[in-house]
């Protein structure tokens, strides 16, 4: 019988990179898949307090500036009135070209969320291209560069540092895709044989530079610690003076071309920076912020700020092997061995900053090198944990080299398969890609997409306010910056990430915005004030109250101000909202009548959804008084309501009520007429009394009533008056 040859199928070399590509990608949807299964609905966030706010608006403002022919550095079109600089702000435009593409074919909500997981799958990839090219610069190509590449992407890509500030829907951060893409291009820099190639690849180095520098200026940081260092290396082992000079020449040419590209942006507007008008942070935040020696293991509570038992473990037997493998002479030669342990002195840097500003040995302190760092910067950087970064990067590249030569004498296909497989599930577990991917759900509010179809340039006052800069503001609304794409207004609300401490001051001492953000007390002749020059001069079209985000104390305190204002009229509540208009928008404001019972009778039922148009300062919320919905009147002798009644008529108002406390007289007052009085005696449960109300008093039929009870008393630490169930008014 005729023997058979078989053949081995070899896969072309390029495979590997949609294989790679493949699995990064795969990884990215398993690790956030209550993100991926609800791409257009969902952003990054559970119970954490995310940046998705921050995030949305300004890849949409970049874009919205840009197609306006204005300059996107700067803008007042959140935190206003004041203008802000944006040079030093989570603005990243290097992903602007990504949104532009992304946005009309996937929708706001879906585009980000797509960069987002892009830029992790994107990170993952580029390190596996660079560990992979720079392991084949010396040596023949083997199986094991892409084995070593594949293990170094995963654990690059998916370090807790970047699914957590993927889950914080950190942009500006989660791009760590820089660091290796700078670093291979300096390969293809100092690698490529013909000198124009060289010029180009040191000249694309450069264009990758201003790529970072616009996403953030953390990048600038790391770079030095890491292609500063490779680059000192490799003129150290330079064969000539001569190669030396070339090296240099390249690294001057790519910083050139950074700082040209930079000179158009965001270089003008940085130089109109300055940090000393900035709120500095303190030690104590520094601290907080520090990667914890725990970390280093995944300690319980702290695994986003380490990098994986394994990555610790894989080091500490890559020292080892080294060491063994040099003393029995089994390891390649000096230079390959001098890069190792170069890499691994490259992460020490960066990982001895990521520990913070000092360290607690039993109940000694020891001070760390970050204090230098803390204090050059005037305090304005507090994120030691951030060097992380350039540290895991240094030791993946002191692994990679250390077992590379190992795994290369692995010959069995299916051991060299099944080692990888075995080390990525590893990792796996090790990095928590299974946990659950933190997600919320914000509203889609039908009233920001009215407005946005509306013409004219003003501005929206959410309440609460909420102004936040860096590790200050005030207030809980700043997430509502989120919906600046849908209504494209200007907002007072919103986050920047440094605004000068005299911007801080300029809404904490508003009594206006520092009330409405649940920071001050009420101003009662300051915010009435403040209100009215606002809508007439910023101007405000309208102000929407969101009480989900409002203390249930303060709920009726805002409504019941905005209710008897001058200046704005309510204009409806939909979808949880409550909703005012300014008097001068072009549509008007809607009459505020109560709505009819079968007699014909105009009905204010307090206690019942409906009837927040109406009731003015000092009233409680809704509740339960003697198995009836209600409302309590109280927190001062008299209470207001305001409504709108058909003009040229009298009437008859009539006001079931109960009183609080002692026996009480109430007096009515109707736009600054005393209508009369009636009595409330002491708890004896609900009671009819009607007065007169004559045309004359009604006028156009804005009526503003005051009903004067005299002293509260306390219930608890509640002081009341009276509760009101109905107020009816019946045409004569």
């Amino acid at each position: 019988m005729a023997a058979f040859q078989t053949r081995h199928f070899r896969a072309p070399a390029w495979m590997i990179h949609p294989l790679a590509l493949a699995l990064y990608a795969a990884t990215t949807v398993v690790a956030m898949w209550a993100l991926f299964s609800n791409l257009g609905t969902a952003v990054p966030g559970g119970q954490h307090d995310t940046d998705y706010n921050s995030t949305h608006w300004s890849l949409w403002w970049f874009r919205f500036a840009v197609s306006q022919g204005w300059d996107p550095m700067f803008t007042d079109w959140v935190l206003f009135p004041l203008e802000h600089n944006l040079a030093i702000h989570m603005l990243t435009p290097s992903l602007f070209p990504a949104y532009a593409l992304a946005e009309p074919l996937f929708g706001r909500v879906a585009a980000v969320n797509l960069i987002n997981m892009g830029i992790v799958t994107l990170s993952a990839y580029m390190m596996f291209v660079f560990v992979r090219g720079h392991l084949r610069l010396r040596r023949a190509p083997n199986w094991a560069d892409d084995a070593v590449a594949l293990v170094s992407g995963f654990v690059f890509g998916f370090l807790p540092y970047q699914i957590s500030h993927a889950a914080l829907s950190h942009l500006n951060l989660t791009p760590i895709f820089w660091v290796p893409l700078i670093l291979w291009l300096w390969d293809r820099a100092v690698t490529a044989r013909a000198g124009v190639r060289r010029v180009a690849w040191a000249a694309a180095m450069g264009v990758a530079l201003w790529g970072a520098w616009l996403t953030d200026l953390q990048y600038l940081m790391w770079m030095p610690l890491v292609a500063g260092l490779y680059g000192l290396y490799l003129l150290a082992r330079a064969e000539s003076h001569r190669a030396r000079l070339a090296l240099v020449g390249l690294a001057a040419l790519a910083l050139a071309v950074t700082l040209a590209l930079g000179s158009i942006i965001p270089l003008p507007a940085l130089r109109q920076v300055d940090s000393s008008q900035f709120v500095p942070a303190d030690l104590y935040v520094a601290r907080y912020l520090s990667m914890p020696l725990g970390a280093l293991l995944l300690a319980p509570g702290l695994e986003d700020r380490g990098f994986g038992r394994w990555l610790v473990l894989l080091t500490v037997a890559s020292v080892l092997l080294v060491l063994v493998l040099r003393r029995r002479r089994a390891m390649p030669g000096a230079t390959w061995d001098a890069e190792r342990w170069g890499w691994l002195l490259t992460a020490v840097t960066p990982l001895v900053l990521a520990l913070g500003p000092d360290i607690t040995v039993g109940e000694q302190v020891i001070p760390l090198p970050y204090r230098i760092l803390h204090d050059a910067m005037q305090g304005q950087y507090r994120n030691p944990v951030r060097f992380v970064v350039p540290g895991v990067f240094g030791l993946i590249l002191f692994c990679a080299l250390s077992w590379r030569p190992v795994l290369a004498r692995l010959r069995r296909p299916a051991a060299r398969a099944g080692l990888v497989a075995v080390v990525l599930a590893a990792f796996t577990l090790d990095l928590g890609l299974l946990q659950p991917f933190p997600v919320l759900f914000p509203p889609d509010y039908a009233i920001y997409h009215e407005i946005g179809a509306e013409p004219g340039d003003y501005v929206i006052l959410e309440v609460p306010v909420g102004v936040h800069s860096g590790w200050t503001g005030m207030g809980d609304g700043k997430r509502l910056q989120y919906y600046a794409p849908d209504h494209q207004k200007k907002l007072v609300n919103g986050s920047i990430s440094r605004i000068p401490w005299q911007d801080h001051d300029f809404y904490a001492d508003s009594r206006l915005l520092s009330w409405l953000a649940d920071d001050a007390d009420f101003d009662t002749q300051a915010a009435p004030r403040e209100l009215a020059q606002a809508v007439a001069e910023w101007p405000v079209g309208y102000v929407i109250v969101h009480p989900d985000l409002i203390p249930e104390a303060r709920l009726p305190e805002y409504l019941g101000f905005l209710n008897v204002e001058q200046s704005v009229c309510f204009y409806k509540a939909e979808e949880g909202l409550f909703i005012y208009r300014a008097h001068w928008h072009p549509e008007g404001c809607p009459p505020r009548t109560p709505p009819q019972d079968a007699s014909g009778a105009l009905v204010i039922d307090l206690g019942a959804p409906g009837d927040e148009p109406f009731f003015g300062e000092y009233w409680y919320w809704q509740e339960d008084v003697g198995g009836v919905m209600a409302r309590w009147a109280g927190g001062n002798e008299a209470s207001r309501l305001r409504v709108m009644l058909p003009p040229g008529r009298d009437y008859e108002v009539t006001f079931v009520a109960a009183g609080y406390g002692a026996r009480r007289r109430v007096q009515v007052n109707a736009n600054g007429v005393t209508l009369g009085a009636f009595d409330l005696p002491a708890s004896a449960g609900w009671s009819e009394h009607t007065l007169a109300l004559p045309a004359e008093v009604v006028g156009d039929g804005d009526l503003l009533l005051v009903l004067v009870h005299g002293a509260p008393a306390l219930a608890g630490d509640r002081p009341l008056t009276a509760a009101y169930d109905r107020i009816i008014f019946r045409a004569r």
